[in-house]
Formats: structure tokens, sequence, C-alpha cells
């Protein structure tokens, strides 16, 4: 079994209580600080990463990241899927979702 399946999303959307509220209506999730959808609790929150003056079109210059950990005994199967669903949410509101984890090559849209 994977050890690490924590991946992080970085949206082109602002700011996280927005992401936030979007994933949580789509998904029927259960939000307060955090999300709970399927196997993964999900966090969001400004990007740490952000620079002045920074090229705002790389994804770690957008301001909300969302932190995505799976709860113990997640399967990497699971998690791609649970991870898949976010990041649909924003792409069919036409908002641009890079991830950044061990399975991100499995999340890119083909």
């Amino acid at each position: 079994m994977p050890t690490d399946l924590h991946c992080n999303l970085y949206v082109k959307v602002a700011p996280p209580e927005f992401a936030m509220e979007l994933i949580s209506r789509a998904l029927a999730g259960s939000s307060s600080e955090s999300l709970i959808y399927g196997s993964m609790e999900i966090w969001a929150d400004y990007n740490g990463y952000q620079v002045d003056g920074g090229d705002p079109n790389y994804f770690l210059q957008w301001e909300t990241v969302l932190e995505c950990e799976p709860f113990p005994g997640t399967s990497l199967q699971q998690a791609v899927s649970d991870v898949k669903a976010v990041m649909e949410v924003f792409r069919q509101k036409g908002y641009l979702v890079v991830a950044d984890c061990m399975y991100e090559e499995e999340l890119k849209v083909k």
C-alpha cells in the first residue's frame, strides 16, 4: 500500500473560502474548516508559494491550495478517484487546477 497519498491541488480561483464553497455544494460534503469527501479530508488555504511579480499563469502563483489528506487505509485507487472528483468540480466551472502528489500523472485529463 502506498505510504503517501496526500495531494495538494493548486486552483486558479480566489479566495480559498470560495473554493471550499464550490466543492462543498458540488460534492454534497460537510464543510466548516475542512470538508470530508469520500476517503479524504480537504482543507483550503492561501498558497504560501506566491511571490510578487511571479508569472500568474504558473500554478505555484495561484492563490488557493487545497490539501487532500486521505484517511488511514485508503487505497491508491480510491485516492485517485476522490481527488479526480474534486478536480472535476473546478474544471466544469472553468477554473484551472493542478495536482501535486505522487500520483499526479493519473489525475491529468487525457
